[in-house]
């Protein structure tokens, strides 16, 4: 039985990551979940996340590089839209936070 949840286990895994679109989404996505683990940051680091998107995007594009490396032409565009997908979802999650306070 434990040997059957195993194999599935590995066989989902292994179909799920072999697509470069989902494997750099959710390495991105746990990239940024791993961030709110250093909580609090220095308060010159906070700054630049809040104030920057351009330094977001640059440290979610140098992780999905470091994380699909070596690299050929079409892992760059997955990375970058990736990385933009990210940002933008975690957008509309703020924006989605913001507008259940207004609603209470």
């Amino acid at each position: 039985m434990v040997t059957n949840i195993k194999n599935f286990a590995q066989a989902f895994l292994n179909k799920t990551f072999i697509n470069n679109y989902v494997r750099i989404f959710i390495m991105l996505i746990c990239s940024v979940l791993i961030g709110y683990t250093l909580q609090p940051v220095p308060q010159w680091l906070s700054n630049l996340f809040d104030k920057s998107n351009s330094f977001k995007f640059i440290i979610l594009f140098l992780t999905g590089i470091t994380a699909v490396y070596p690299l050929d032409g079409n892992e760059i565009y997955y990375i970058i839209f990736g990385s933009l997908s990210v940002l933008i979802l975690f957008a509309v999650f703020r924006k989605y936070d913001s507008f259940k306070e207004i609603e209470k």
